[in-house]
């Protein structure tokens, strides 16, 4: 139903993406790997998407039609070829029930996929959270000259692991409705072939619509001169969806610091001279059903001659924090 007072003028609206979702826990899977398509008991430690029960493979409009099978590992593949006739094709696993996967949101968390061609069709590999186009999602461009990850196009297989630091800008790991996707725009492709799809490395996962972002600016560093420049690691900051902004600044110091990605998880401070330096990370996220929620974490940064000899620990509270390095 939708009420309102009446307007004074014609207005014009749109209606659209309205869904029924059940109302049941979503899958979470937790503490080890989790299977999308794996027949490797060491990938499904966490857990697997049973097919045709928590949801299918679909290719899309029939663009992709089925390729002889030459399986990486168990005893099945998914092997195809284009359609005739089409210069386009895509296809997905598709969860009946979102998944939540944020376990898999640590650092060295990755999507693992066995893939195999020897087309030189550019496609895209990808992830997707939520129920509309394009929000929420993910693809990472594979080019002949250009594949990422150290993939080969020469007809043999190759494991690429995706790190998912690659994947969490976009996607709501809290909310996955299609865990692993393949589309290509520029032509048909050939003998192309998917196995053994999988998230390793999971940690403990967040519970869905948890509260606020936590900022975690990495552990306490000593940097010993003449070296005068350092990187300092934002990437274990947490959410229970999608953190959307990075910022740094630096909150103390001998001298002002050179500083670059003051935006992003990484940040990286130059021309440091003897003494300690503070830097704060603060970081924003998706929440669209409340205001914008921001969280800080304080890193300590000692340059010194000597080492440290002793440390505070960190906080990863949701309130500003601070820490020091204690150094003679």
């Amino acid at each position: 139903m939708i009420a309102g007072d009446p307007p004074a003028s014609d207005v014009t609206f749109s209606i659209d993406n309205i869904y029924w979702t059940p109302s049941v826990p979503r899958p979470t899977p937790e503490n080890g790997n989790f299977g999308v398509f794996s027949e490797d008991p060491a990938h499904t430690t966490a857990g697997e998407i049973q097919l045709d029960v928590d949801g299918g493979f679909y290719v899309w409009e029939d663009t992709l039609i089925a390729g002889t099978q030459d399986p990486y590992e168990g005893s099945s593949s998914l092997s195809f070829n284009s359609a005739p006739g089409f210069v386009w094709f895509g296809a997905a696993f598709s969860t009946t029930i979102k998944h939540n996967l944020s376990a898999f949101r640590f650092p060295n968390s990755k999507l693992h996929v066995a893939l195999k061609t020897s087309s030189t069709t550019t496609f895209r590999l990808g992830m997707r959270s939520g129920n509309v186009d394009d929000i929420g999602q993910k693809w990472i461009e594979f080019a002949a000259g250009n594949d990422p990850y150290g993939f080969v196009r020469d007809g043999n297989w190759h494991v690429i692991e995706i790190p998912m630091s690659d994947i969490t800008d976009a996607v709501d790991l809290t909310a996955v409705s299609i865990p692993f996707q393949i589309l290509g725009v520029n032509g048909p492709i050939s003998n192309i072939e998917f196995d053994d799809v999988c998230f390793l490395n999971g940690g403990t996962a967040l519970p869905v619509n948890s509260g606020s972002p936590v900022a975690n600016a990495g552990q306490d560093l000593v940097v010993f001169l003449p070296n005068n420049s350092v990187v300092i690691d934002g990437t274990a900051s947490q959410d229970d969806g999608v953190i959307n902004d990075f910022a740094w600044q630096q909150i103390s110091g001998p001298n002002n610091a050179t500083l670059s990605g003051e935006n992003t998880a990484m940040l990286s401070a130059s021309n440091l001279v003897e003494g300690v330096y503070v830097f704060r990370l603060s970081v924003t996220d998706d929440d669209m059903d409340s205001p914008v929620r921001i969280c800080s974490s304080t890193s300590t940064l000692p340059s010194t001659t000597v080492p440290s000899t002793g440390t505070v620990a960190p906080s990863t509270s949701c309130t500003s924090s601070s820490r020091s390095i204690l150094s003679t």
